[in-house]
């Protein structure tokens, strides 16, 4: 993959800029943008501040701070903005505010009117105290949100000269790295290309942080040289694996909007039979345990206790499938014995 530099921001006066663009594409020549969804990104609301990365999976938008005059009412139009297919929201933005609209919006878009599934990693200023850092993160709560609050220290490219970087700017680098991977892999004990870190953090202090849903990167642990994300979490608030793990996450979310886009093709036809949404569920389950995203059971079921209730113009389908989690603890016990021997003659 190539990694995004990531440097000092520059705040530039967005608005006649963006006037200049948006009499542009009034006029015969007007830029076409391919794929046409695109075409939204040129709107008044979000030109003005917004900057786009993409890749060919994900898209990842990084959002202005309110801190620098972008009111909230603005950035809401500029989340609502953001094309379907967007999985990834990050952001140098350091402003409690705007994390908090963000993790709203991820919220409300995974609802049932809204089906467009988004995660996000924001991160905290350099220097946060972990105190603030675990308040932040316990304050969002969000099964669909990360928080960092390690800063790390890479070089300016352009200056050569090494700089210390924001919370919120790694998770920035986080996004970026997640978007080149398969919804299953976990940034878990990924490499940073990173100098090092402005604080070399203990077991106990990783614990702690982990504790409170942080996604902490660091030195590893066993290996003070090695730079890695040590845990790639969610802020959720509560023991439960499937809700605490970011690659569990991105697989729920994955097989959501997959299996929702086999069913698009049935609304405004004449009706889908109960057998029909079953093999269309099973087929897409095969594929799903394919590329490892979920596990089988037993006797090899790949999804199981399904049910569909045709409701008039509604169908309902429910069923059960095992997530594939993230190996993220060996333990290895060894039995030892002693060796005797009796030789009778």
């Amino acid at each position: 993959m190539v990694e995004p530099y990531l440097s000092k921001q520059w705040f530039v006066k967005m608005t006649p800029l963006a006037e200049a663009s948006l009499r542009n594409q009034a006029s015969d020549k007007k830029v076409e943008f391919i794929p046409e969804r695109f075409n939204t990104l040129n709107s008044p609301e979000f030109s003005k501040s917004a900057r786009i990365i993409s890749d060919k999976t994900t898209v990842m938008v990084m959002m202005g701070s309110m801190g620098f005059g972008t009111a909230a009412t603005s950035i809401v139009k500029q989340l609502g903005k953001l094309p379907e297919d967007i999985q990834i929201i990050a952001t140098p933005s350091t402003d409690s505010d705007v994390h908090a609209l963000i993790s709203t919006h991820c919220t409300n878009m995974s609802d049932v009117i809204n089906r467009k599934e988004r995660t996000a990693i924001i991160g905290g200023i350099i220097g946060m105290t972990d105190d603030a850092a675990i308040a932040e993160a316990q304050g969002l709560n969000n099964r669909l949100v990360s928080f960092c609050c390690d800063n790390p220290i890479k070089v300016n490219l352009i200056s050569g000269k090494t700089e210390t970087l924001s919370g919120a700017m790694l998770g920035v680098m986080l996004a970026a790295m997640e978007s080149a991977m398969s919804p299953n892999t976990p940034l878990t004990f990924k490499q940073l290309n990173v100098l090092g870190f402005t604080k070399t953090r203990n077991v106990t202090n990783i614990t702690s942080l982990i504790k409170a849903g942080i996604m902490v990167c660091n030195s590893n642990p066993e290996n003070l040289s090695e730079y890695i994300c040590i845990r790639a979490l969610t802020t959720f608030q509560g023991d439960d694996l499937i809700n605490n793990e970011r690659s569990m996450v991105r697989e729920d979310l994955f097989m959501n909007r997959d299996l929702r886009a086999q069913f698009r093709p049935v609304i405004g036809t004449a009706g889908i039979s109960t057998n029909a949404a079953i093999k269309t569920l099973k087929d897409r389950a095969v594929e799903w345990a394919l590329n490892g995203y979920i596990v089988p059971t037993d006797d090899n079921q790949n999804v199981w206790d399904i049910k569909v209730r045709i409701d008039g113009d509604k169908v309902f389908i429910t069923y059960s499938r095992y997530l594939t989690a993230p190996v993220n603890f060996v333990f290895i016990t060894a039995i030892n014995h002693i060796y005797t021997s009796t030789v009778e003659l």
